[in-house]
């Protein structure tokens, strides 16, 4: 699992990749890394909840239309700036 600087310098790439195919790719990088760790801290939860969150971001608008729950650039990024955010609040 990444420490909390390694954690933002992750997110902060996926925030500026503007490919959507390497975003995603960068997206899946994310959610294994944080998905095969087992540490229960502050750091992991935040993570663990975008990345599961991540599961319904949809850069295609044809398939993002097909479900409600999936979401584009803008909601992926205000998730990623959330959790940001709240990962610079930790001690």
């Amino acid at each position: 699992m990444p420490n909390k600087q390694d954690a933002l310098a992750l997110l902060n790439n996926i925030l500026l990749e503007q490919d959507p195919v390497r975003q995603g790719i960068l997206i899946k990088e994310f959610q294994n890394e944080i998905w095969d760790s087992s540490i229960e801290d502050p750091l992991h939860d935040i993570l663990g909840e975008l990345a599961y969150d991540l599961d319904f971001y949809e850069s295609d608008m044809k398939l993002r239309n097909e479900a409600p729950s999936f979401y584009g650039k803008n909601r992926l990024e205000q998730a990623i700036t959330e959790a940001i955010e709240k990962i610079k609040q930790l001690a």
